[in-house]
């Protein structure tokens, strides 16, 4: 019998086969939040960030990642092997992945759309066009990543507030 974990596709499968928790997918700022912690607790000597790239395997070993490559990594337990993008995985997975992609991007708008699947309330809408657009946007390496990660995580109580108070709009 063949171990399965030997093979690349059966991990893949075995990753994408996973959703993410309930306990992230109550807000974008929780999902973001999550997203940041996973791609501080990820491996530099094994992990590489790259804006562009969600989650694979370069020709030197180390896995490309994004914010939602980090996830990809640690929360739904992606081999480094692997590639692996949003289309992937199962139900709302990807809806959410493409969300935290815009969240990292700053497209706050299209973000929520993703995330909630109906566009915003008008003020709403004016209240998250009004977030900062994050630092190292298109960040390659360590260093630009943690900065990304940094303005994220500054912008956080503002989005998560938003969020809160979104349903007396």
């Amino acid at each position: 019998m063949t171990d399965q974990r030997s093979h690349p596709d059966s991990l893949s499968s075995t990753a994408a086969s996973r959703e993410l928790p309930q306990s992230i997918l109550r807000s974008m700022s929780d999902l973001l939040e999550a997203a940041i912690s996973d791609a501080r607790t990820l491996d530099p000597a094994t992990y590489h960030p790259i804006s562009i790239k969600c989650h694979e395997q370069d020709d030197h070993g180390l896995c490309l990642i994004n914010l939602s490559g980090s996830l990809i990594a640690k929360t739904l337990q992606a081999s480094p092997n692997q590639k692996l993008t949003p289309l992937r995985f199962p139900i709302d997975t990807p809806g959410k992945l493409e969300a935290l992609s815009a969240l990292s991007g700053g497209y706050w708008v299209t973000a929520f759309r993703k995330f909630y699947t109906h566009w915003p309330t008008s003020s709403t809408e004016q209240r998250l066009r009004q977030l900062p657009k994050p630092s190292n946007v298109y960040f390659t390496g360590w260093h630009a990543f943690r900065a990304h990660l940094n303005s994220l995580e500054a912008i956080l109580p503002q989005l998560r507030e938003i969020e809160e108070t979104r349903h007396l709009f």
